[in-house]
């Protein structure tokens, strides 16, 4: 009874994507309409290979929002989400260096070197944030 009670319907209002900007209203319809339609056909097809059904409404509604999953994954989380693992590893080596000169300046300013550099992006112990320098154009 509660939820009849709550459900009301909004009007719904989205921009379209930026690199979409260009394009008739007609065009970005039927993009989003295949878009769509690859995502069912993909996911109906899902179900086939494994077997499975979707939920389907009643079930959906009647699990609470803020229940966790009675078997939550144990795969440990990447440390940096990227598209391949070459890069992965590139990023993580480089926040491994700026974390080195972050703490090599850190050390250099408790050992009373008041000019100790830290690297772009970095807040140093009791001194300002430190920007990141703009990109040359």
């Amino acid at each position: 009874m509660l939820g009849r009670l709550l459900l009301c319907r909004l009007p719904r209002r989205g921009s379209p994507l930026p690199c979409w900007l260009h394009l008739p209203q007609n065009e970005i319809r039927e993009r989003v309409s295949h878009i769509v339609q690859e995502i069912e056909r993909e996911t109906a097809e899902r179900h086939r290979r494994n077997g499975s059904r979707p939920l389907g409404r009643k079930a959906v509604q009647q699990v609470h929002p803020h229940d966790a999953p009675e078997s939550p994954k144990r795969d440990p989380r990447p440390a940096v989400h990227a598209a391949t693992r070459e890069v992965r590893e590139a990023l993580k080596q480089a926040y491994r260096l700026f974390a080195e000169a972050v703490r090599a300046a850190a050390q250099d300013l408790r050992g009373g070197r008041q000019n100790a550099e830290f690297p772009p992006g970095s807040f140093p112990p009791g001194l300002p944030y430190v920007p990141p320098t703009p990109a040359p154009t």
